[in-house]
């Protein structure tokens, strides 16, 4: 029970949806303020610095608004298998952060 008042209060799993999305720093840095502009209510953590080239960001949302998120993961995966290109690495619900 310890546990899961914990994961609420942080904003994780299963009270929330989290996603983690890794790569390049400066596209990172862009897709975040892209989301920060965006009219639906994401709250965005980061960028974080992973190394020298890298950054990631966390997502989160309130459960009646998972879809949108997962909506969100679909498409960026969508579109780098468009342009055969992996621009990120997204990680939806990691048990780890």
């Amino acid at each position: 029970m310890y546990e899961l008042n914990s994961r609420k209060l942080a904003k994780l799993p299963p009270y929330y949806r989290v996603a983690v999305v890794s790569g390049d720093k400066a596209e990172i840095s862009k897709f975040a303020e892209n989301l920060r502009s965006d009219k639906n209510n994401y709250e965005i953590t980061g960028p974080v610095e992973i190394d020298n080239s890298q950054s990631k960001i966390l997502i989160r949302v309130e459960l009646q608004e998972a879809q949108v998120l997962v909506d969100l993961m679909d498409d960026i995966t969508k579109v780098q298998g468009v342009k055969s290109k992996r621009i990120f690495n997204v990680r939806l619900d990691p048990f780890d952060l």
